[in-house]
């Protein structure tokens, strides 16, 4: 089945787009934010167009699913004004593991886009579509079929066909738009796609609005009230290297002396473990826990912290495990918008967001992380110096940057005819 829910007007000679994000409704993050500010943007700047998201639900047959509460928590959440007349296409989650089951979901997936003058593809997959003109978003891309498939590497005599498919990806987009040079450069040596179909277009960061309120107050006040606080923002997943930097702030405790790690971020119960063992490092030791903290909370952390640490990639050699790397780096631009001086690995994405020693330090061992923590913590004058830079740098990835960028490659590739625009 497929749900749909919207308005018809059959006034204009519209100009129909689709954008597909599988998990708009039931997640919140970086892709939804991205897939959302896109739809944004293309309202607040094109006329007589007609808007659809393309996402999955688990939906009952005779499910009817309330497209105004839909459209208030998108607004609530990212902080948007998404008009009422943004439609839906709501597909089955399919939790049937079979070929033949994902094969069929494939095509009802791709049949959407048959009737699109654009299709935005705005989620990891290798998946072609039929849409006039196609875009896809790419936060990290993904390797081909005949590269890293299970299943036709299994069945290796089945591998034409992968090739096929993989051929078909290749040449079905008019444009890939990567959240970083990191990403950039990964889908080009994975699928040798040609420069002037790339664009880059930074993600804009979620707490940005958050801090409005306080743009009347001169940036040194808010850094004067910093207190001793390390962050660190992270799901609570094995990669992201939360265990090696708790046990470095043990072993270097003398060091850190009145200083507090504060360690937040979401909970996935796939790895209870993994966080019961950083709980049970962090008894009798300055460390603070903050499991699925509330927004307005976080907020709050970023604005007291001091320093930032992120360690992704760490002990990871990023040319040959380049997914176990940060492929940009969100919450760093987070924390430097709140005035958070950045200490962060030299891998991936966060080469592009940190200046080193101008508005953080980049670090490529734990000897230089221990070497730039101490000379943030023990120089008032130069953390000050490097929290106002990096708010300053922060601006580079505001919302009202993305919205400018996006228009530029809008216009740069003719994705929308102009007599479209308002």
């Amino acid at each position: 089945m497929q749900l749909k829910i919207g308005y018809h007007d059959g006034l204009f000679a519209m100009y129909t787009i689709k954008i597909y994000c599988p998990n708009v409704i039931s997640g919140y993050g970086g892709a939804e934010n991205y897939a959302l500010l896109l739809a944004a943007y293309l309202f607040n700047n094109y006329k007589n167009i007609e808007i659809t998201i393309v996402t999955k639900a688990v939906i009952e047959e005779e499910a009817i699913l309330d497209k105004d509460k839909i459209l208030q928590d998108f607004n609530k959440k990212y902080s948007l004004q998404l008009p009422d007349n943004l439609r839906f296409i709501i597909l089955p989650e399919n939790d049937n593991a079979s070929i033949i089951s994902k094969f069929i979901a494939h095509n009802k997936l791709r049949r959407t886009s048959k009737d699109a003058d654009l299709f935005i593809n705005a989620f990891h997959n290798v998946h072609f579509f039929y849409g006039k003109k196609n875009v896809h978003v790419i936060h990290f891309p993904a390797a081909p079929r005949v590269q890293a498939s299970p299943f036709f590497t299994k069945y290796k005599f089945l591998m034409p066909i992968a090739k096929l498919l993989d051929t078909r990806y290749r040449a079905c987009y008019d444009l890939f738009i990567c959240n970083s040079a990191f990403t950039k450069k990964w889908l080009i040596h994975y699928w040798t796609i040609s420069e002037n179909r790339i664009e880059i277009l930074y993600p804009p960061i979620l707490t940005q609005d958050k801090y409005k309120k306080e743009q009347n107050r001169r940036d040194k006040d808010k850094i004067d009230k910093k207190e001793k606080i390390i962050l660190i923002i992270s799901r609570f997943d094995p990669r992201k290297k939360i265990i090696e930097l708790v046990d470095f702030f043990i072993e270097n405790s003398a060091l850190f002396q009145e200083w507090q790690l504060a360690i937040a971020g979401s909970v996935d119960k796939r790895y209870r473990s993994y966080i019961e063992e950083i709980e049970k490092k962090a008894i009798g030791h300055r460390i603070v826990l903050y499991k699925n903290i509330e927004p307005i909370d976080l907020v709050c952390l970023y604005q007291k912290a001091s320093i930032f640490w992120h360690a992704m990639g760490l002990n990871v050699d990023e040319e040959k495990n380049a997914i176990d790397v940060e492929h940009f780096g969100m919450t760093t631009v987070e924390a430097m918008s709140a005035g958070v001086v950045p200490i962060v690995i030299n891998k991936g994405g966060q080469k592009e967001i940190v200046d080193h020693g101008i508005n953080g330090f980049k670090w490529n061992n734990l000897e230089e992380l221990r070497a730039y923590t101490c000379t943030v913590m023990q120089d008032k004058t130069l953390q000050q110096s490097l929290a106002l830079a990096a708010m300053e740098k922060s601006k580079t990835f505001s919302r009202e940057s993305f919205y400018q960028h996006a228009d530029e490659i809008f216009k740069r590739h003719h994705l929308i005819p102009e007599e479209y625009r308002r």
